[in-house]
């Protein structure tokens, strides 16, 4: 662990959640607690730091909620991805009858 990630897992996202927990900020909706992460230096990859270390439930809410939604986010893209690449080999194998 580098000392930039160890600061950041054993202060900064504890200073943020106090500061949560104490109602200092008050995200609304899962866009500004990703802006409150990024103000703070913290990546949303830490999401579930935070989500296992506040104690305000629509705080706990908004990070379920946007960790379920990357993660759909992310298999709805491989999944494209995979549709893209098996339609693009039919593609290339029908262009070539049609050229032979």
């Amino acid at each position: 662990m580098t000392e930039a990630s160890k600061f950041l897992k054993t202060r900064v996202i504890y200073e943020l959640v106090n500061m949560l927990d104490d109602l200092q900020i008050m995200p609304i909706d899962s866009e500004s607690l990703g802006q409150v992460m990024h103000v703070h230096g913290i990546n949303t990859r830490y999401l579930s730091h935070i989500c296992v270390l506040t104690q305000v439930p629509h705080v706990k809410d908004l990070c379920v909620t946007e960790m379920l939604a990357r993660t759909f986010k992310n298999i709805m893209n491989q999944k494209l991805s995979e549709l893209v690449l098996e339609n693009k080999i039919e593609y290339k194998q029908l262009a070539q009858r049609f050229k032979d």
